[in-house]
């Protein structure tokens, strides 16, 4: 059973930064330790696609409310933290890539 999710909004509603970093954090914090999580970052380049992953690795870096409420996430209890891909202490794993 795949879920996907089509966000259609005017220019400057704050779409990339919902789907691109909002989105993506709260699936991290909340995902159940029964559940695979895999994103993927799709934009027209992927450098883009990396700024948008940098984001989220800097709120899981430096976030001292995130850690404190969810657990430390970043880069000291990460598998994986590349510029492209991480893979979270909770298994989610998140990859930037170009179209």
């Amino acid at each position: 059973d795949k879920k996907r999710v089509l966000i259609a909004a005017p220019r400057g509603t704050a779409k990339s930064t919902v789907t691109t970093l909002i989105y993506p954090l709260w699936r991290a914090a909340f995902k159940s330790s029964n559940e695979d999580l895999f994103i993927v970052i799709i934009s027209e380049s992927q450098a883009q696609s990396i700024n948008f992953l940098s984001r989220i690795k800097y709120h899981l870096t430096f976030s001292r409310e995130f850690k404190a409420i969810f657990g430390d996430l970043g880069p000291a209890t990460a598998s994986k933290w590349t510029h492209t891909d991480i893979i979270l202490a909770n298994g989610t794993r998140i990859v930037a890539v170009a179209s």
